[in-house]
């Protein structure tokens, strides 16, 4: 099995398991979780910190180029790149749309967890980018060492996770919230999953990323917003 297959196995399998939990349970912070989380997870936002400014970067150059990921252009359009900041800013807007219709005993919940969400898919991007050193598909006609570091850090895709673990956490946690209508619910869940999906495709067009790197970011954030949401599950 190459590894276009292995990443396509790895895509379906969060987003098999947010469909299958979505409103299964209900969920509550925990105090001897939450503040763990939170701790472990400053400490590895400053180990990231840390080593993308120290880190000898070695591009990885052997990344294959097949399949899907010939489609990525390998110019940068600046100006789709931005589209592609409006519209994860819009996915995080409609997540709070949805924070915001609830109770104050729900929001607090909820904002705390889909934050959690957010905050680990990002600790967890930047270290395979790091570890990973995928020239962006706009970098590959660029001399090494690259002017940026930010160059060689196409895999994963840090707006597609982070659009995926937004829109995770409203698909699992909306349904259990039970101040909102299953139409508006459905609404809600629909147009944040279409600005996420909009934001990969945006990065993909700008010469950002690879077909493979908004999947595979996609996935990431699904997953990560999986595990972390069912461990607050009472």
């Amino acid at each position: 099995m190459d590894w276009h297959r292995r990443l396509l196995l790895c895509i379906l399998l969060p987003i098999a398991a947010v469909y299958t939990a979505c409103g299964q349970s209900t969920y509550a912070l925990k105090k001897r979780y939450d503040p763990g989380f939170c701790a472990a997870n400053l400490l590895w936002s400053g180990a990231n910190l840390y080593a993308s400014r120290h880190y000898n970067q070695k591009v990885n150059m052997g990344f294959g180029v097949a399949g899907p990921d010939k489609w990525a252009p390998q110019t940068l359009r600046k100006g789709v790149a931005r589209a592609a900041d409006v519209t994860l800013i819009a996915t995080g807007a409609a997540a709070a749309l949805w924070w915001g219709m609830g109770n104050a005993n729900n929001r607090r919940t909820f904002g705390v967890i889909t934050a959690e969400n957010v905050w680990l898919t990002w600790n967890c991007t930047q270290t395979i980018k790091m570890l990973v050193n995928r020239p962006r598909p706009y970098a590959r006609s660029m001399t090494s060492p690259y002017p940026k570091k930010d160059d060689a850090w196409s895999f994963v895709s840090g707006h597609s996770s982070v659009a995926g673990a937004t829109l995770a956490s409203v698909w699992l946690l909306g349904p259990s919230s039970g101040h909102m209508s299953a139409q508006r619910q459905k609404i809600l869940v629909g147009t944040t999953g279409i600005l996420a999906l909009g934001t990969a495709v945006l990065r993909v067009c700008a010469g950002k990323h690879y077909p493979s790197d908004v999947l595979a970011g996609f996935a990431l954030g699904m997953g990560v917003a999986w595990l972390n949401t069912k461990l607050h599950a009472k």
